[in-house]
Protein backbone atom coordinates (compact mmCIF):
# COMPACT_ATOMS: atom_id res chain seq x y z
CA UNK A 1 0.00 0.00 0.00
CA UNK A 2 1.18 3.55 -0.93
CA UNK A 3 2.28 5.31 2.40
CA UNK A 4 -0.08 8.19 3.44
CA UNK A 5 3.20 10.76 2.83
CA UNK A 6 3.53 9.86 -0.66
CA UNK A 7 -0.37 9.98 -1.20
CA UNK A 8 -0.46 13.36 0.73
CA UNK A 9 2.05 14.81 -1.93
CA UNK A 10 0.61 13.52 -5.02
CA UNK A 11 -3.28 15.34 -3.72
CA UNK A 12 -1.22 18.10 -2.53
CA UNK A 13 0.56 18.39 -6.43
CA UNK A 14 -2.95 18.01 -8.16
CA UNK A 15 -4.35 20.73 -6.03
CA UNK A 16 -1.84 23.36 -6.89
CA UNK A 17 -2.14 22.17 -10.79
CA UNK A 18 -5.83 22.39 -10.38
CA UNK A 19 -5.39 26.03 -9.22
CA UNK A 20 -3.21 26.56 -12.10
CA UNK A 21 -5.86 25.27 -14.36
CA UNK A 22 -8.57 27.19 -13.14
CA UNK A 23 -6.73 30.77 -13.08
CA UNK A 24 -5.19 30.15 -16.71
CA UNK A 25 -8.54 28.65 -18.10
CA UNK A 26 -9.90 32.26 -17.17
CA UNK A 27 -10.89 31.52 -13.48
CA UNK A 28 -12.67 28.72 -15.09
CA UNK A 29 -15.77 30.57 -16.24
CA UNK A 30 -16.13 28.33 -19.39
CA UNK A 31 -18.67 25.32 -19.12
CA UNK A 32 -16.28 23.04 -20.01
CA UNK A 33 -13.31 24.59 -17.93
CA UNK A 34 -15.89 24.75 -14.88
CA UNK A 35 -17.12 20.99 -14.99
CA UNK A 36 -13.65 19.78 -15.63
CA UNK A 37 -12.88 21.72 -12.06
CA UNK A 38 -15.97 20.77 -10.16
CA UNK A 39 -15.20 16.50 -11.26
CA UNK A 40 -11.31 16.92 -10.01
CA UNK A 41 -12.67 18.04 -6.95
CA UNK A 42 -15.26 16.19 -6.44
CA UNK A 43 -13.22 13.35 -7.21
CA UNK A 44 -10.38 14.30 -5.06
CA UNK A 45 -12.88 14.37 -1.74
CA UNK A 46 -13.97 11.70 -2.35
CA UNK A 47 -10.71 9.71 -2.88
CA UNK A 48 -9.38 11.46 0.20
CA UNK A 49 -12.16 11.21 2.42
CA UNK A 50 -11.75 7.27 1.44
CA UNK A 51 -8.68 7.28 2.42
CA UNK A 52 -8.52 9.50 5.56
CA UNK A 53 -11.88 9.36 6.58
CA UNK A 54 -11.27 6.87 9.75
CA UNK A 55 -7.01 7.67 9.69
CA UNK A 56 -5.67 8.24 13.05
CA UNK A 57 -2.50 9.27 11.82
CA UNK A 58 -4.05 12.48 9.98
CA UNK A 59 -6.73 15.09 11.07
CA UNK A 60 -9.80 12.82 9.79
CA UNK A 61 -13.31 14.44 8.90
CA UNK A 62 -14.83 15.61 12.22
CA UNK A 63 -17.99 15.90 13.06
CA UNK A 64 -18.31 19.73 13.93
CA UNK A 65 -15.31 20.60 11.06
CA UNK A 66 -18.41 18.47 8.50
CA UNK A 67 -21.41 19.60 9.89
CA UNK A 68 -20.18 23.47 9.73
CA UNK A 69 -19.78 22.73 6.34
CA UNK A 70 -22.72 21.09 5.69
CA UNK A 71 -24.45 24.28 7.19
CA UNK A 72 -22.51 26.76 5.24
CA UNK A 73 -23.61 24.56 1.70
CA UNK A 74 -27.35 24.32 2.90
CA UNK A 75 -27.64 28.26 3.90
CA UNK A 76 -26.29 28.50 -0.07
CA UNK A 77 -28.52 26.29 -1.52
CA UNK A 78 -31.57 27.66 -0.06
CA UNK A 79 -30.32 31.16 -1.16
CA UNK A 80 -29.93 29.17 -4.81
CA UNK A 81 -33.69 28.16 -4.69
CA UNK A 82 -34.69 31.71 -4.14
CA UNK A 83 -32.52 33.79 -6.56
CA UNK A 84 -34.03 36.42 -9.11
CA UNK A 85 -31.47 34.96 -11.24
CA UNK A 86 -31.02 31.24 -10.84
CA UNK A 87 -28.42 30.05 -13.53
CA UNK A 88 -25.78 32.70 -12.24
CA UNK A 89 -27.01 31.94 -8.63
CA UNK A 90 -26.26 28.32 -9.56
CA UNK A 91 -22.47 28.84 -10.65
CA UNK A 92 -22.15 30.71 -7.78
CA UNK A 93 -23.86 27.57 -5.52
CA UNK A 94 -21.48 25.37 -7.35
CA UNK A 95 -18.21 27.34 -6.85
CA UNK A 96 -18.31 28.13 -2.96
CA UNK A 97 -19.52 23.93 -2.93
CA UNK A 98 -15.90 23.10 -4.83
CA UNK A 99 -13.99 25.89 -2.28
CA UNK A 100 -15.75 24.30 0.73
CA UNK A 101 -14.53 20.86 -0.44
CA UNK A 102 -10.97 22.63 -1.72
CA UNK A 103 -11.09 23.61 2.08
CA UNK A 104 -11.78 20.16 3.59
CA UNK A 105 -9.01 18.40 1.18
CA UNK A 106 -6.73 20.88 2.57
CA UNK A 107 -7.41 20.12 6.06
CA UNK A 108 -6.81 16.52 5.73
CA UNK A 109 -3.48 16.37 3.43
CA UNK A 110 -1.73 19.45 4.79
CA UNK A 111 -0.46 18.00 7.86
CA UNK A 112 3.17 18.28 6.67
CA UNK A 113 5.55 21.07 5.89
CA UNK A 114 6.80 19.23 2.96
CA UNK A 115 3.28 18.70 1.61
CA UNK A 116 2.16 22.39 1.94
CA UNK A 117 5.69 23.58 0.38
CA UNK A 118 4.56 21.05 -2.47
CA UNK A 119 1.90 22.82 -3.26
CA UNK A 120 3.22 26.44 -3.33
CA UNK A 121 5.96 25.39 -5.61
CA UNK A 122 3.21 24.26 -8.06
CA UNK A 123 1.87 27.98 -7.85
CA UNK A 124 4.97 29.41 -8.91
CA UNK A 125 4.85 28.92 -12.71
CA UNK A 126 1.15 30.26 -12.93
CA UNK A 127 2.15 33.20 -11.29
CA UNK A 128 5.20 33.66 -13.53
CA UNK A 129 3.05 33.73 -16.16
CA UNK A 130 0.31 35.93 -14.49
CA UNK A 131 3.08 38.38 -14.37
CA UNK A 132 4.04 38.19 -17.67
CA UNK A 133 0.91 39.05 -19.28
CA UNK A 134 0.02 41.56 -17.09
CA UNK A 135 2.97 43.12 -17.88
CA UNK A 136 1.69 42.44 -21.55
CA UNK A 137 -1.58 43.90 -21.15
CA UNK A 138 -0.22 47.04 -19.11
CA UNK A 139 2.24 47.91 -22.06
CA UNK A 140 -1.03 48.14 -24.41
CA UNK A 141 -3.27 49.63 -21.91
CA UNK A 142 -0.58 52.32 -21.18
CA UNK A 143 0.35 52.83 -24.77
CA UNK A 144 -3.12 52.34 -25.92
CA UNK A 145 -2.90 50.16 -28.72
CA UNK A 146 -6.06 49.06 -30.19
CA UNK A 147 -7.34 45.90 -28.86
CA UNK A 148 -5.62 42.74 -29.44
CA UNK A 149 -6.30 39.10 -28.52
CA UNK A 150 -3.93 37.65 -26.13
CA UNK A 151 -4.16 34.36 -24.68
CA UNK A 152 -7.55 34.22 -26.23
CA UNK A 153 -8.91 37.31 -23.81
CA UNK A 154 -8.70 41.22 -25.20
CA UNK A 155 -6.19 43.50 -23.47
CA UNK A 156 -7.63 47.19 -24.11
CA UNK A 157 -10.38 47.98 -21.42
CA UNK A 158 -7.81 46.94 -18.25
CA UNK A 159 -5.43 44.84 -17.56
CA UNK A 160 -6.38 41.36 -15.61
CA UNK A 161 -4.53 38.85 -16.89
CA UNK A 162 -5.81 35.35 -17.71
CA UNK A 163 -8.82 35.97 -15.61
CA UNK A 164 -12.40 37.49 -15.86
CA UNK A 165 -11.53 41.00 -14.85
CA UNK A 166 -9.14 43.28 -13.02
CA UNK A 167 -11.27 42.48 -9.63
CA UNK A 168 -10.75 39.01 -9.95
CA UNK A 169 -7.46 39.39 -10.84
CA UNK A 170 -6.80 41.65 -7.43
CA UNK A 171 -8.70 39.61 -5.65
CA UNK A 172 -6.85 36.22 -6.71
CA UNK A 173 -2.93 37.48 -6.35
CA UNK A 174 -3.74 39.48 -3.16
CA UNK A 175 -4.85 35.69 -1.50
CA UNK A 176 -1.58 34.70 -1.82
CA UNK A 177 0.94 37.41 -0.74
CA UNK A 178 -0.03 36.84 3.39
CA UNK A 179 0.08 32.59 2.56
CA UNK A 180 3.57 33.48 0.59
CA UNK A 181 4.73 36.13 2.90
CA UNK A 182 4.67 33.49 5.75
CA UNK A 183 6.62 30.68 3.32
CA UNK A 184 8.94 33.15 3.48
CA UNK A 185 9.19 33.67 7.25
CA UNK A 186 9.51 30.15 7.72
CA UNK A 187 12.22 29.66 5.46
CA UNK A 188 14.58 32.14 6.94
CA UNK A 189 16.38 29.97 8.05
CA UNK A 190 17.35 28.49 4.61
CA UNK A 191 20.22 30.68 3.21
CA UNK A 192 19.86 31.93 -0.29
CA UNK A 193 17.83 30.72 -2.84
CA UNK A 194 14.21 29.29 -0.79
CA UNK A 195 14.15 32.43 1.36
CA UNK A 196 15.11 34.74 -1.58
CA UNK A 197 12.62 32.81 -4.49
CA UNK A 198 9.78 33.16 -1.85
CA UNK A 199 10.31 36.80 -1.36
CA UNK A 200 10.66 37.63 -5.15
CA UNK A 201 6.97 35.97 -5.65
CA UNK A 202 5.66 38.58 -2.68
CA UNK A 203 7.21 41.45 -4.77
CA UNK A 204 5.40 40.00 -8.12
CA UNK A 205 2.41 39.49 -6.56
CA UNK A 206 2.53 43.33 -4.95
CA UNK A 207 3.25 43.91 -8.69
CA UNK A 208 0.56 42.35 -9.77
CA UNK A 209 -1.87 43.85 -8.08
CA UNK A 210 -0.12 47.75 -8.89
CA UNK A 211 -0.97 46.89 -12.11
CA UNK A 212 -4.58 46.41 -11.72
CA UNK A 213 -4.71 49.34 -10.79
CA UNK A 214 -7.53 48.48 -7.64
CA UNK A 215 -7.32 50.63 -4.53
CA UNK A 216 -9.59 48.82 -2.68
CA UNK A 217 -6.67 45.71 -3.04
CA UNK A 218 -3.97 47.95 -1.25
CA UNK A 219 -6.65 48.81 1.21
CA UNK A 220 -7.14 44.74 1.72
CA UNK A 221 -3.37 44.41 1.56
CA UNK A 222 -2.88 46.80 4.27
CA UNK A 223 -5.63 45.35 6.43
CA UNK A 224 -3.52 41.75 5.74
CA UNK A 225 -0.36 43.66 7.32
CA UNK A 226 -2.17 44.58 10.42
Amino acid sequence: MIEERKLNIFFAIILGLLIDFSVLAHAAHDLWASIIVYGVVLILFVAVLWLYGGSEKGPGLSFPLAGLAGFVLLSFYISFQRAANPSEAFLSFMGWTAAILIFLIAHQIFVTRQTFSIFIYCLIPCILFEFGVHCHQNILFINRIPTIEFFGMPTITEPYGTLLNANISAAFHLFWVPIFLGFAIRNQSHKGSVLNFSLIIVALLIAIIFMTYSVWAWVCLLMDCL
